[in-house]
């Protein structure tokens, strides 16, 4: 064989390894899982099913929550999520609020978050109990939010 087909023969295979290796294709990527947390990160309006005074306003950032209220139930705090259960458990450590009595104090509560609806149903701080169901009664104050 002459030096032109060892130059023929290494360039065909050089044009052969990379069309196979260019061909080749990896696995895709898993999707990266949002956690609840940054999920919920922004400003979420909506009202409380069973109190028509008015819209309620939760800006989460970080583990930090400021809920506005139509009336003087303004609270901040901090918020942690147990997403190991369902339904799913927020705490709401209440560090700030005009009713000093209930500042120290969290609030147990379930939540679901299904596209940019945000559903808790929490109890009043305080109390030991946490809900089980969606609803708004006995105690049990239930929020349906939209995030903006």
């Amino acid at each position: 064989m002459t030096a032109q087909h060892y130059t023929t023969i290494a360039i065909c295979l050089a044009v052969i390894m990379a069309a196979s290796v260019g061909g080749c294709k990896s696995e895709p990527e898993p999707p990266v899982e949002v956690s609840d947390m940054d999920k919920l990160q922004g400003t979420w309006v909506g009202t409380e099913t069973g109190n028509d005074q008015g819209q309620w306003t939760f800006i989460v950032s970080e583990a930090k929550v400021d809920v506005n209220g139509p009336g003087p139930e303004d609270y901040s705090g901090t918020m942690t999520l147990n997403t190991e259960v369902e339904p799913r458990q927020a705490d709401f450590l209440i560090e700030n609020c005009a009713v000093q009595q209930v500042v120290g104090t969290t609030s147990l509560a379930i939540y679901k978050i299904e596209g940019d609806t945000f559903t808790m149903a929490g109890n009043e701080p305080g109390s030991t109990v946490r809900p089980t169901q969606f609803e708004g009664s006995g105690g049990t104050r239930l929020f349906v939010l939209t995030k903006q």
